[in-house]
Order: C-alpha cells, then sequence, then structure tokens
C-alpha cells in the first residue's frame, strides 16, 4: 500500500534545452515540463522533443495536453492504489495527446514529438517512454555508484520494435546516398518516406500506417534514500554522452 511509505521529503527540478548543430538546425524544437507537487505527494517531469516541420507545434502541444489531463484528474489519481492503475492512466494521456494532434488542424502527417516523462508519487516512480529520449537514475550506496537507464530506446534496431513495423507492411532501412547505406536505420513505406529513425511517438500520422504506435513502455520503481537524482534527455544528450558520463557530469 503506497499510503504507508514515506514520500519523498524534498524535491528539485531543472531543466533547459538548447538547439543543436547541423546543416538542418533552424530552431530548437523541444520542450519540456516540471510539475512539482501538483496534488498531494505527486511530482510529474517530461521532455518532449519534436521533430518534422511541425515539430515544435508537436512538442509544445503534446505538452499542454498531457500537462492539462494531469492537472484535471488529481481526485483521480489520489484514488489509485496499484501499479496497474497508474500506468493505465498515464497510457490514457498518450492516447488522449494523440488524439488532440490529430484533431489539431495542424499538418502531423509527417511532423511529432517523442516524450520522455517520469510521474512520482510518493516514492514509487514511474517512467513512460516514446522514441529515442532517454531517463537515467544515479543510485549511491555504501558499495557502488550507478547509473542505471530506466528506459529502452525505440529505434528501428530494437528486434520487438522492428517486427512490428514489418508485420504492418514497413521497412527498415538506412538513407541511399549516391548508392552507399548512410545515417542510423529508419522507418520506411516506400522510396520517399517517411524515413523515421524511431518507432513509437505522438503525431507522424503516416508512419502509424505501417508500424508506429502512439502508446508508451512504461517501467516502474521503487525510490529509495540511495537514490540521488534522474536525468531525462532527449537523443542530442544521449547520442554525445553515455549515461554514465551523464550522472557523473550532474554529479560532480
Amino acid at each position: 500500500d503506497i499510503s504507508a511509505i514515506n514520500p519523498i521529503k524534498e524535491i528539485k527540478m531543472f531543466g533547459c534545452f538548447k538547439m543543436g548543430y547541423g546543416p538542418k538546425k533552424t530552431e530548437c524544437q523541444d520542450s519540456f515540463c516540471a510539475m512539482e507537487r501538483f496534488t498531494d505527494h505527486c511530482h510529474f517531469m517530461a521532455v518532449y522533443d519534436g521533430h518534422g516541420s511541425s515539430g515544435r507545434e508537436a512538442s509544445q502541444a503534446a505538452n499542454d495536453y498531457i500537462q492539462t489531463y494531469l492537472e484535471r484528474n488529481t481526485k483521480k489519481i489520489k484514488s489509485y492504489s496499484t501499479d496497474r492503475q497508474r500506468e493505465s492512466f498515464l497510457k490514457q494521456g498518450f492516447r488522449t495527446a494523440e488524439n488532440k494532434l490529430k484533431n489539431s488542424g495542424i499538418d502531423y502527417t509527417n511532423s511529432g514529438t517523442c516524450c520522455i516523462s517520469v510521474f512520482i508519487q510518493k516514492n514509487k516512480c514511474y517512467i513512460a517512454n516514446l522514441g529515442d529520449s532517454r531517463a537515467v537514475l544515479y543510485r549511491v550506496t555504501a558499495k557502488e555508484r550507478q547509473a542505471i537507464e530506466l528506459s529502452r530506446d525505440h529505434k528501428p534496431t530494437r528486434p520487438d520494435e522492428k517486427d512490428r513495423i514489418i508485420r504492418s507492411g514497413g521497412k527498415v532501412e538506412r538513407l541511399i546516398h549516391d548508392g552507399v547505406p548512410v545515417g542510423p536505420y529508419r522507418v520506411w513505406a516506400d522510396d520517399e518516406g517517411p524515413g523515421i529513425a524511431m518507432t513509437r511517438t505522438l503525431g507522424d500520422l503516416q508512419a502509424k500506417k505501417i508500424g508506429l504506435i502512439s502508446e508508451p513502455e512504461i517501467e516502474c520503481l521503487d525510490l529509495t534514500s540511495h537514490d540521488q537524482f534522474i536525468v531525462i534527455g532527449s537523443d542530442g544528450l544521449w547520442d554525445v554522452m553515455t549515461s554514465a558520463e551523464v550522472v557523473g557530469f550532474v554529479a560532480q
């Protein structure tokens, strides 16, 4: 029973975003949310990594929709007593955001957003992930210091994700440039597109026809006094630093 567990006594949240480097980078399409104690002993943090021509709009809209969903359902959250109830509640929030994007009037055919989120209720922590962003926990015990990855990236090279794409009629291949494969493996319907490098997102409606889905994977853990902090970030961070390097940097 979660009500018998001591809640976190103190929590601090920090966030930042910065435009990446490269010839196609013209704006930062990320957004983040930090909801400290939005209801009794509950906290929510999320990073949204937009992509495509309407990626900025997708990340901001998904952020707004999910934040509003949480704020409107505080009574329901307080009534939950099991992991299954909380996980179902979070998945419904993502379904709500996906439906809002579909009916928003903005073209999300080939634009969308990844999301990594952390929901904490007392000592229970739920990590909901869509895409290739990541959450990493820093745990310190008498024996060791650990960087514990709390999410699994949704890449087309992941066997279970690739199988779903293939079964749905999609292809997983690298981009061909001058006859040579380049870059990461991507999801394709045909030679023209969509060429997306993730297998789960909000939006990206064309790719939803070939196996992309918007249901997050959710991991649950009990936080203890050994757990110091959690870092969540988009692939712009994890592509250039390992999980261990990031938590080491923050710890310093």
